[in-house]
């Protein structure tokens, strides 16, 4: 039997959309209240790998899927790779031994290049969860499940996370 995954969140920092120096994403676990008397009695924060508690903005709340993209190590961004640095830190191990690939989050914009159908092809669908079905789908398929979209018929991983719908919303006009 193997382990549940850990749930995990992320969301953008409290006033990410006014001050530039706070666009950022902020990954851990949620909660949903915190108190604190120097500041609002009551907001949610997202607690990091640090034990940190900070504050959120709310409508950018997204959950980890438990999937990973294709990306390889050498393609990793600076900023995807620190992931790995801080779980081989606190794991004791090396950070290409953490690296699975780009994790896939809720509200993330993913290109596939094989559905879950035999036309195959390039499609490009934002991951959303489904509360009536306690699943996360891309948007707009006919896949049973988002890890059948991702690994499609040939049972190969070949998703990339291209974006999310909070800092590139343009590429959403692609997903209709």
């Amino acid at each position: 039997m193997s382990a549940p995954r850990e749930v995990l969140f992320r969301a953008k920092s409290i006033d990410w959309d006014v001050n530039e120096d706070f666009n950022i994403w902020l990954e851990g676990h949620y909660v949903p209240f915190c108190y604190d008397t120097e500041k609002d009695p009551i907001y949610e924060a997202i607690i990091d790998d640090y034990g940190e508690v900070l504050e959120i903005d709310r409508s950018t709340l997204c959950q980890f899927t438990g999937l990973y993209d294709s990306t390889k190590w050498e393609d990793a961004t600076e900023y995807q790779r620190g992931y790995a640095l801080i779980a081989a830190e606190k794991n004791g191990t090396t950070p290409l031994e953490e690296w699975n690939g780009v994790r896939i989050w809720e509200g993330d914009i993913v290109d596939v290049y094989n559905e879950c159908s035999p036309f195959g092809g390039k499609h490009r669908k934002v991951i959303q969860w489904v509360e009536q079905s306690a699943r996360f789908y891309p948007i707009g398929t006919l896949c049973d499940s988002l890890a059948d979209f991702i690994y499609g018929v040939t049972g190969k991983n070949n998703a990339k996370v291209i974006g999310n719908i909070f800092d590139n919303p343009e590429l959403m006009e692609e997903t209709k």
